[in-house]
């Protein structure tokens, strides 16, 4: 981490700390996803059976919150809310769960009893593709009206089945899902590469970063609602 910091350079008045790294937590392996929550701990997505599940190989892909409990910047401790989880490729907080893609599902894993850890699990969404796991759902996004974003790249076939009926879409999109009707749609429907992020402005548009054609490429679609 130390080499690391040494080798960015950073505008004036901005510092870069290591709040967490393998050396201290060895858990955290192939980290994919994060986020803070309110009480200022650290939510990661590990995903060490990347890029497939391999038979007779024991799924461990997990979350793992970190916390800084002395207040020093730097993380003290490491919980795991989940495991055993199925390549999961991007979540999304929740008050007390956490939306999670575990292809071909949308998952909602909560903790009920309050002990820090997962104890239930629903699958809120199914028939999304599994065709690629580089491509799949990433990319989780709260909307301003409400909706819960993600997005999955090319080479996918989903067929999403609701109550409502079913959603479809080929090589790349960007879903809503309305999680107090159940209702899903597609958003965008683009030719993505690997859409792996997502933001809103002040306006309410899209920003969605697609990573593709090479390792140095970074374009921006905005999709205005």
């Amino acid at each position: 981490p130390a080499e690391s910091i040494d080798a960015m350079t950073m505008p004036e008045g901005w510092a870069v700390e290591c709040f967490a790294s393998e050396q201290d937590f060895p858990e955290l392996a192939n980290p994919v996803a994060m986020t803070f929550d309110p009480e200022g701990r650290l939510w990661v997505l590990v995903i060490p059976t990347y890029p497939q599940y391999l038979p007779g190989i024991e799924l461990d892909d997990k979350f793992l919150v970190f916390e800084d409990s002395d207040g020093d910047g730097r993380a003290d401790t490491c919980e795991v809310f989940a495991e055993g989880l199925h390549v999961p490729t991007g979540f999304e907080l929740e008050d007390g769960g956490v939306y999670v893609a575990a292809q071909p599902n949308l998952l909602f894993i909560a903790d009920t009893d309050d002990d820090g850890k997962a104890d239930t699990s629903e699958t809120v969404l199914h028939g999304f593709g599994t065709e690629d796991s580089h491509h799949a759902l990433s990319a989780f996004e709260w909307g301003p009206g409400g909706g819960l974003y993600f997005q999955e790249g090319t080479f996918h076939h989903s067929q999403i089945e609701t109550p409502h009926g079913p959603t479809r879409v080929v090589n790349g999109a960007v879903f809503e899902y309305q999680p107090t009707t159940e209702k899903v749609r597609v958003h965008v429907s683009y030719g993505f590469a690997n859409p792996w992020g997502h933001v809103f402005d002040t306006y309410g548009q899209d920003i969605v970063g697609d990573a593709s054609g090479g390792p140095n490429y970074f374009g921006a679609t905005i999709a205005s609602k």
